[in-house]
C-alpha cells in the first residue's frame, strides 16, 4: 500500500482527511491537494485545509487547474493507490482518471441519484426537501454515470442554512469514510443499485437567481435567504435603487391578506415583518448593503435612510 491523495477545498474535505487520521492512520495520506489562493477566492466555502496539514506533517499542494502537467506529474511520483476529490468543481481529465491504482473516487453532497449536477444543497433548501444526505462515487470521463459506492442520508429542517447542511454532509462524509476507506484503498468496491426514475438533476445557479421580492410566498423567500446565507453571496432584493442583503430571516404564518405585499409590521426588537404576497410575513434578522454592514434591520434603515426611514411604515419595501 502506497496511500491516498485528497484534492479538497472546503470543510467536507476536511472532514475527510480527519476521518483518515483519527480512524486510519495505517493508511498514509500522500499529500492533500487545494486550490491556489487566487482562485479560491472565486469558491463560497473554501478551507484553506493549512492548519490541518502543518499539524499532521501533510504534503500540501496548491493548484490553479488540476489537469495541469505539473500537478499530473507531482501525482505520478506519489504513486498513490487511490485519489479521494471533494468539492471540487473542475473535471478530472483522463490522465488524471487513470493514475492512482484503483482509481479516483468523488463526494458529491447529495443522495444520488436524487440532486446530480451543481448548488445541490442550495437546491435541496429552495425546494424546501426534507431528507438529504451525502455520496461517494467512482469518477470517469463522464459526468454522473460512475458506480455510487455510499449514500449516507439525514434530515433537513425548515431553519436549516447552507451552512448547517454542509455541516452535515461534512459529518456524513466522515462516517464514509471511517467506514469505507479501508476497502476502497484496497481496490474493493460494492457499487450500489439505484433506482433511477428517482433521479434528478440541477443545473448552475446564476447570480441574478439570489434576488426576490415581497410579492414571492413568505416560506419560498426565507428559504431563498437559508439556501444563501454565509458563506454563499446572500440573497437580495431591491429598495430605492439599492440593492439590500438578507442574511437571516424567519417565517410566520399569519393572516395579513388585506395589506399589500412589501408592506412593513413593526416588532418589539429591531427587527422588522414584512407582508409578503400570501398573507404571512418574513421576519428580517440581519440584513445589509455595500454602504451599511450586516446589521439589524431598524439600526439599517436608520443608517441607511436617515429620518426618512419611518416611511418604510408608510409606504412599504416594495416602494
Amino acid at each position: 500500500m502506497n496511500g491516498v491523495i485528497y484534492i479538497a477545498c472546503t470543510n467536507v474535505g476536511r472532514s475527510i482527511i480527519q476521518a483518515n487520521l483519527k480512524n486510519h492512520l495505517n493508511i498514509p495520506i500522500l499529500a492533500v491537494i487545494n486550490l491556489d489562493y487566487d482562485v479560491a477566492l472565486q469558491k463560497a466555502n473554501f478551507d484553506s485545509l493549512d492548519d490541518i496539514c502543518v499539524e499532521n506533517k501533510i504534503k500540501l499542494l496548491r493548484c490553479k487547474d488540476i489537469n495541469d502537467e505539473f500537478i499530473l506529474h507531482k501525482i505520478k511520483e506519489l504513486s498513490p493507490d487511490l485519489i479521494i476529490q471533494s468539492g471540487w468543481s473542475q473535471k478530472f481529465s483522463n490522465d488524471l482518471l487513470k493514475i492512482p491504482r484503483f482509481g479516483c473516487i468523488g463526494e458529491h453532497p447529495s443522495p444520488l441519484p436524487i440532486g446530480r449536477g451543481a448548488a445541490c444543497v442550495n437546491w435541496a433548501i429552495l425546494e424546501g426537501q426534507k431528507n438529504w444526505g451525502d455520496s461517494f462515487f467512482r469518477m470517469t470521463s463522464v459526468y454522473d454515470v460512475g458506480d455510487v459506492l455510499s449514500v449516507d442520508k439525514f434530515d433537513l429542517g425548515c431553519n436549516d442554512t447552507c451552512k448547517t447542511v454542509y455541516d452535515k454532509v461534512a459529518i456524513s462524509a466522515y462516517k464514509t469514510i471511517t467506514n469505507y476507506l479501508p476497502s476502497w484503498i484496497e481496490g474493493s468496491f460494492s457499487p450500489i443499485v439505484l433506482d433511477e426514475s428517482i433521479a434528478t438533476y440541477y443545473k448552475k445557479r446564476r447570480p441574478e437567481d439570489g434576488f426576490f421580492s415581497f410579492e414571492e410566498s413568505a416560506a419560498s423567500i426565507v428559504r431563498k435567504i437559508n439556501a444563501l446565507t454565509r458563506p454563499y453571496p446572500g440573497a437580495r432584493f431591491m429598495y430605492k435603487n439599492t440593492v439590500i442583503f438578507a442574511w437571516k430571516a424567519s417565517f410566520l404564518k399569519k393572516d395579513q391578506e388585506k395589506l399589500e405585499p412589501g408592506s412593513v409590521i413593526t416588532l418589539p426588537n429591531s427587527n422588522i415583518a414584512i407582508v409578503c404576497a400570501d398573507g404571512n410575513l418574513v421576519i428580517l434578522e440581519e440584513i445589509s448593503s455595500t454602504l451599511v454592514p450586516p446589521c439589524s434591520p431598524m439600526i439599517f434603515f436608520e443608517l441607511l435612510l436617515g429620518s426618512s426611514h419611518r416611511d418604510l411604515y408608510k409606504y412599504g419595501l416594495n416602494n
